[in-house]
């Protein structure tokens, strides 16, 4: 089953990728961003973003099309295939960068057994998923749990068709439940960290993306296409304008959690639904930045460590350092996608397309 990627969804994942990259690098560049500036909400947003996208992407190519266990165990075997390898490199990478800074401060090392455990078997999010080990893995573990409800609502879906509102009305009920009672906004969102990175309080904005792909399709008539990018341009606008002031937890809870979701929410549709995406050497760009936006999400923070510890030692200026780890991570994230992504979802293929021949 091949579903042509969607050149404007790549677009805007790669927009995404880039976001989060210059927020972590801007914050530990000059220190935190609140959340009344646009790069403080993209830091929060552009990873909810992915999380409509992740929706949206997967039911484009799953949905009435996940009709018994074998379906359900091919998907876990792409799956499995997409994710695993790439993060196998970024865990293991990561407890070297530990091993080798407590070495370089003196400190006695000792092995998270535990966190490595659930981050090899990529459990911590159904676990604990506090217990990533690099910067913006929480995501992954989250993503996790997403990708083990999918398939199953998609199967119950098929017989029953009520399941997908019903489960996605839940799913606003808990996220108002976590954004009014269980997250405070006069409470540093740091604070509140394990609570706001919980699964169920993301799970609506996956299950948007879900509903987006089962009931939208790309519009063929022009004005239509404009209505839904004018439509787009101003949830950027009333994104970027929304009025907030202090910490990121002002813009994590209550009415602005529920309002700058919608934003995002309906930014995915419009995009999808407009086909609005860039032409010319900008849209080749952006293509290859979505499709590298997995790598880039997981490997610039590791990217940048040893770049700056270098640029310490040799009295370089900070922001030429993060500078430089920007660009070595746009090459070493394309470079990553052909020779450890690509090759790894094309095995993935061949064992879902094995699987398929045998009887169910």
């Amino acid at each position: 089953m091949q579903t042509k990627r969607i050149e404007s969804l790549d677009h805007l994942r790669g927009l995404m990728a880039i976001a989060v990259m210059t927020y972590h690098y801007m914050t530990w560049r000059s220190g935190e961003f609140g959340s009344g500036s646009v790069l403080g909400k993209l830091g929060v947003y552009a990873v909810a973003t992915f999380y409509v996208l992740s929706g949206l992407s997967l039911s484009l190519v799953y949905f009435g099309r996940m009709n018994n266990l074998s379906d359900i165990r091919r998907f876990a075997v792409k799956r499995i295939f997409r994710i695993f390898p790439l993060y196998y490199l970024v865990v293991t990478a990561s407890l070297l960068f530990s091993l080798v800074d407590s070495y370089r401060h003196a400190i006695h090392f000792q092995f998270p057994w535990r966190a490595a455990v659930l981050n090899y078997s990529l459990l911590f999010g159904f676990v604990d998923p506090t217990a990533y080990l690099s910067t913006g893995a929480w995501s992954i573990g989250n993503e996790m749990v997403f990708y083990s409800i999918f398939p199953f609502l998609l199967l119950f879906s098929n017989r029953l068709s009520w399941i997908l509102p019903v489960v996605l009305a839940v799913s606003v009920a808990l996220e108002v439940y976590f954004a009014f009672r269980l997250l405070s906004p006069d409470v540093m969102l740091e604070q509140q960290w394990q609570i706001y990175i919980n699964p169920f309080n993301q799970l609506f904005l996956f299950l948007s993306g879900v509903v987006i792909g089962a009931h939208c399709r790309p519009s063929e008539n022009p004005r239509s296409r404009i209505q839904f990018a004018i439509l787009g341009l101003a949830c950027i606008i009333a994104f970027a304008s929304y009025p907030a002031a202090g910490d990121l937890s002002a813009i994590t809870t209550g009415p602005a959690r529920l309002t700058l979701s919608i934003a995002c929410i309906v930014l995915v549709l419009c995009v999808y639904v407009s086909k609005l995406s860039v032409g010319g050497i900008a849209g080749r760009v952006l293509g290859h930045l979505g499709e590298s936006c997995y790598s880039i999400y997981l490997l610039h923070p590791l990217i940048a460590m040893p770049i700056v510890w270098a640029s310490q030692r040799a009295n370089i200026g900070v922001q030429y350092a993060y500078t430089l780890a920007f660009a070595t991570t746009l090459v070493v994230s394309r470079l990553t996608f052909k020779f450890v992504e690509a090759p790894m979802m094309k095995v993935g293929q061949r064992w879902k397309a094995r699987d398929s021949s045998l009887p169910s």
